[in-house]
């Protein structure tokens, strides 16, 4: 048996060119095997192009290489499933791709009414080198039967359609518990959809985290599904010392918070505090991060993943920020330092002083957005 891999969707397939001297006459032959092959071949004929190839509706499963910038499409039986188009350098090596659920109707997500409910066919995505901070486009493809299915089941019009995904199984997500996945839950952005192979359907939406369930369902804003939120922050003291700090938005009662790093393609926990703030040692190799609540039941709540990265331009820091009751401001230089609130009333004028570090009393200042001028920066914090 011959397996051939596919480098490359956007070939010429309207001109003739042979590689080996042979010719494939059916693109449903070909077997796109997952190890990266030294033979590379061009499809010779229009109609060995994957737009040809009907849609997969059973539980089917196809693994696939996704190398930096690359794009792979899914099939098995000769049908396709899915495209996957890696828009950065990171390489996620081999990919398995499955259709873990099928069917021709809509079947509960996060929300019981029906006007909400999900298509049945969902999508599993696993590489074997994920990316938290991942940024690529996905294809799902579908019959016309089972998009008629979702519209008859649901009340909603295809035009009303766009993509989701979730940390896991689609089918792991309910209305009683719809953090199953962990806060990982996001509509697509910049989604295209149409006619595929003149009778189905297809849906392409673009994501910017890690690889995990997929499927499609009534559009809604663009962003997290939960309306709960933790926000982290990151202020370098130096560049080997970084401190992470986070808020947090909507219903959450939390007994403790994880901090964990992203190392060897896995988080790693590093901390787990009571406090909204934490002190780490700064690798420039590793600089993945997100936090999560807990309770006495388990993960309640994760933040989006976060990078920080130092930049040495010997600027100026204030932190934390946000800020509560104390305000640390570093800097390099003797500089005098200015702060305004957001009716532009000056609050504080220091004259250069010996001190690179200043620790500054902000309880009465009260809440709101806050201008300082060291030297000649400008920094914008907000005090709770």
């Amino acid at each position: 048996n011959l397996i051939v891999r596919v480098f490359d969707d956007n070939y010429d397939y309207g001109t003739t060119q042979l590689v080996l001297s042979m010719k494939i006459k059916n693109y449903r032959d070909i077997i796109l095997g997952c190890a990266q092959q030294k033979l590379t071949i061009q499809l010779i004929d229009n109609d060995l192009h994957p737009h040809t190839l009907p849609v997969q509706t059973v539980l089917s499963l196809d693994e696939q290489p996704l190398p930096p910038y690359g794009t792979s499409y899914f099939t098995s039986g000769g049908k396709i499933m899915a495209k996957i188009e890696n828009l950065t350098n990171h390489d996620y090596g081999c990919v398995e791709l499955q259709i873990d659920r099928t069917g021709t109707g809509a079947v509960t997500f996060q929300h019981n009414a029906p006007s909400r409910h999900a298509a049945s066919n969902t999508f599993l995505a696993t590489p074997e080198f994920n990316n938290p901070l991942g940024e690529y486009f996905v294809t799902l493809y579908y019959t016309e039967p089972e998009i008629q299915g979702w519209e008859i089941a649901s009340g909603n019009s295809r035009t009303s359609l766009t993509l989701f995904k979730s940390g896991g199984a689609i089918s792991n997500v309910s209305p009683t518990n719809i953090l199953a996945n962990g806060y990982t839950n996001y509509y697509a952005t910049n989604v295209t959809k149409g006619t595929w192979n003149v009778s189905d359907y297809f849906l392409r939406g673009k994501f910017t985290t890690g690889f995990s369930g997929f499927g499609i369902a009534k559009d809604e804003p663009n962003g997290p599904l939960p309306v709960a939120s933790i926000q982290l922050h990151g202020t370098f003291l130096n560049p080997n010392e970084l401190i992470l700090n986070w808020t947090y938005s909507g219903d959450i009662s939390a007994d403790y918070f994880q901090v964990a790093l992203w190392e060897n393609h896995q988080w790693k926990t590093i901390s787990a505090t009571p406090l909204n703030t934490i002190q780490v040692d700064y690798n420039p190799q590793k600089t993945i991060y997100k936090v999560t609540a807990w309770d006495i039941s388990g993960a309640i709540l994760a933040s989006d993943v976060k990078e920080f990265i130092y930049h040495n331009h010997e600027v100026p820091l204030i932190y934390p920020n946000p800020a509560k009751d104390e305000l640390f401001i570093k800097h390099h230089e003797q500089k005098p330092v200015i702060i305004w609130n957001s009716l532009g009333q000056e609050v504080l004028n220091l004259l250069p002083s010996d001190k690179t570090e200043l620790k500054i009393n902000i309880k009465e200042w009260g809440p709101g957005l806050y201008v300082a001028k060291i030297g000649e920066t400008i920094i914008k914090f907000v005090i709770e």
